[in-house]
């Protein structure tokens, strides 16, 4: 119509409805585009780099590092065995996730171009949605590696012109050894749509990986090529669907978005069968393909291998979408989007934030490693993971140690030990053996654990002001000789339920949360003749002429001699006397409680302690148990030190709804792989209730933990007792 009249008459009214018709729908499309841009892009930019890297992304900064010193020519003959010059290039011009992140946006347009030349405009309006909140194309946007760039490549070898097509193509050869399959299925796809010259081109690519990649593909003992069952079959539609880490839930999602993609795949035989089998081709080939050269190889698989198959499942979906309808097609096809959007926002946004916080792993440790300690990683992948975000600590050596006996020398060497130990791999020796010291820090995400060596007792001297906060807040004020945690020096090993002090001074430690007049009380039996001094701080506070048998002694402590945190109560006697030639000890006195208020509890008096909250995973998206404004915060801070946290800086997280005691809760269980399932239950009990479970509540959660639920599970359990409830929240 350029250029030419419009007859008047009904034709020429048909006409301009028709251009009419034709710019709504382009601006349509626009719009359709234009929203799943933005959604995409903050999916994939939103927070990016607050979670830390991990043993991947960790691997693909320091071998980047390395290719920057190589000379020119190295990048022309390929780097290493599994991914190309080009990724390198990237991450040296655009470091971290940001090169992943703008692939990812990217590649948004191009689905968007595919599906509209494969179906119609609004198939790539739906396709550019579904991928924009596609969890496994979110989940790889946002880390660090080439496979986003893969992805991105892939599309567009799909849609690129003749003129383009081998600069793509080459591009995609020099991005990673994974493109290998995706080349040779697009060489099938064009192919079956007559573009033999680019079918031809991209089947000559094909050598050039074996070139590029020289050398055998890592492998693992420790993992090897799947069972190709029912089960992972289906984990392999989650990936595609509705979980790239397949997570729970969203089974009605995965069986949808898979019966769309049939129906597309059926409409597409319809209406064109050398499309649907070029479709066909792009999205199954890069899914049989690398099955069958890692089932060879006896190679481990991940998703990862496979991801570039998305860009085609995506399109079929969205065709299948776009299939419904006559009159209202575009609206139905929006609004299943819609529908599906719904339910994969929340698992697209949590899912790549799901990494364990190395940054504040390797932070703790810098807080409170003194010269002269040793690092133990059990294993490589806590080796590398560590020393990456560590760095170097003045007087402090990191070994990595396999084998449990040298362990132990290290142990008995050093005045301290850091043991630490994550990864995919289950447990190792050394792994067993951390279980014998006291766990300091531990996360569900890579089986962490931080164990220290020697004890408990050694580590509260090291503790900063938050931990001495958590200490106080757990500190009912009572304590019974039976526990060592705030054992000083000068004391025998327990007896029955007391100890006797072996010299002329005795301490305790005496966490408390503020400062204010106290009276402690004690009871004593001394080794007549004996005086006893009482000593807090430094501080003189009374002086005792000790009776024979135990007696009850009463101290007064104004609030002047204490202070906020750790306090050491020392007990001075006149003398320490051999009591008989059967027994070479030198004794002063026996004590078998020490109290500054309130009643002895069930349970040790620091049953549980972490070195901070850095690492509880807040899950944002499932829904609160304990709503903030209903909890008793004069409740709730005591438990919030018996899980082992500050409660001056977790509380106030709680109150505002940025953190929720649903997590706090669960993290009871991070870590206690090392317990059997009745240890973990008295502990859960102790923390959460300050009491032992009876017979039928014992009898009842270890026949769950039996039947299969997880241990963070059982912890909310008896958090959700009424007896819990009562205590912790308003009515």
């Amino acid at each position: 119509m350029s250029g030419e009249a419009v007859p008047r008459g009904s034709s020429g009214s048909s006409g301009v409805a028709a251009v009419h018709a034709e710019e709504l729908r382009g601006t349509r499309g626009t719009l359709i585009l234009a929203a799943a841009l933005a959604l995409g892009a903050w999916l994939r930019f939103n927070g990016l780099h607050e979670p830390s890297y991990w043993l991947d992304e960790m691997l693909g900064d320091q071998l980047t590092r390395a290719a920057a010193q190589q000379p020119w020519w190295r990048w022309l003959i390929g780097l290493e065995r599994e991914h190309g010059p080009l990724y390198y290039l990237t991450q040296l011009l655009l470091p971290g996730r940001l090169a992943a992140a703008l692939f990812g946006v990217a590649t948004i347009p191009l689905v968007w171009l595919l599906a509209k030349r494969v179906h119609s405009e609004t198939a790539a309006g739906v396709g550019a949605l579904l991928l924009a909140v596609s969890p496994l194309h979110v989940y790889y946007s946002r880390e660090a590696r080439p496979y986003a760039l893969l992805m991105m490549l892939s599309a567009a070898l799909l849609v690129s012109s003749r003129r383009y097509f081998p600069v793509v193509l080459v591009a995609l050869v020099y991005t990673s050894a994974v493109a290998a399959p995706v080349v040779a299925a697009i060489a099938v796809a064009l192919y079956l749509l007559d573009r033999k010259r680019e079918a031809l081109l991209a089947a000559l690519a094909l050598p050039l990986f074996a070139l590029l990649y020289r050398g055998a593909p890592p492998t693992s003992p420790a993992a090897t090529f799947p069972s190709l069952d029912a089960d992972f079959f289906e984990a392999l539609a989650r990936a595609f669907t509705v979980s790239a880490i397949n997570s729970e839930g969203g089974g009605r999602t995965m069986i949808a978005l898979l019966v769309f993609a049939a129906i597309g795949t059926v409409m597409l035989f319809r209406r064109d069968r050398r499309v649907a089998l070029a479709m066909l081709a792009a999205t199954l080939l890069p899914l049989i393909l690398p099955l069958v050269a890692l089932g060879t190889l006896g190679h481990w698989f991940a998703v990862r291998y496979v991801c570039a198959a998305v860009i085609g499942f995506l399109v079929l979906a969205a065709t299948g979408m776009a299939g419904f309808g006559l009159r209202w097609r575009t609206l139905i096809a929006l609004l299943l989007a819609a529908i599906t959007i719904y339910e994969l926002l929340p698992t697209a946004r949590r899912e790549s934030r799901e990494k364990l916080d190395w940054r504040a792993v390797a932070r703790t440790i810098r807080e409170h490693a003194r010269p002269g300690d040793r690092i133990i990683t059990a294993e490589p992948w806590s080796d590398v993971s560590l020393r990456y975000y560590l760095g170097d600590l003045p007087g402090v050596r990191i070994a990595p140690v396999t084998d449990p006996g040298t362990a132990e020398m290290v142990v008995k060497s050093a005045p301290a030990t850091w043991f630490v130990s994550a990864g995919l791999a289950g447990h190792s020796p050394v792994r067993d053996l951390m279980c014998r010291y006291p766990l300091v820090l531990a996360s569900p995400l890579e089986n962490l654990r931080v164990h220290y060596a020697p004890s408990t007792r050694d580590l509260l001297r090291r503790a900063t002001p938050a931990e001495q906060r958590a200490a106080a807040a757990a500190f009912s004020g009572t304590f019974e000789m039976d526990d060592e945690t705030l054992l000083g020096e000068g004391w025998a090993l327990l007896e029955r339920d007391f100890r006797w002090a072996v010299a002329r001074e005795a301490t305790l430690t005496l966490p408390v949360p503020d400062q204010r007049d106290r009276t402690i009380r004690l009871r004593a039996l001394p080794l007549p003749p004996q005086t006893m001094e009482v000593v807090l701080n430094g501080v003189s506070l009374a002086r005792f002429e000790m009776t024979d048998g135990w007696r009850d002694y009463v101290v007064s402590a104004p609030k002047r001699v204490w202070r906020a945190g750790n306090n050491t109560l020392t007990f001075r006697f006149a003398h320490a006397t051999v009591p008989s030639p059967n027994d070479p000890r030198t004794l002063a006195a026996a004590l078998d409680s020490v109290s500054i208020g309130g009643p002895a509890k069930d349970r040790p008096p620091i049953p549980n302690f972490r070195l901070g909250a850095h690492l509880i995973w807040r899950d944002p998206e499932s829904p609160a148990r304990f709503p903030a404004h209903r909890l008793r915060r004069e409740q709730i801070e005591p438990l919030l030190g018996r899980l082992g946290y500050d409660p001056s800086a977790l509380w106030p997280l709680i109150a505002k709804n940025e953190m929720r005691l649903d997590d706090v809760i669960a993290s009871l269980a991070y870590g206690s792989d090392c317990e059997d399932p009745r240890t973990f239950l008295m502990r859960a009990f102790a923390v959460l209730l300050e009491r032992p479970p009876s017979a039928f509540e014992e009898e009842d959660l270890l026949g769950a933990m039996k039947a299969g639920w997880s241990r963070p599970r059982i912890a909310v359990r008896i958090a959700r007792s009424e007896e819990f409830g009562k205590r912790m929240m308003l009515p």
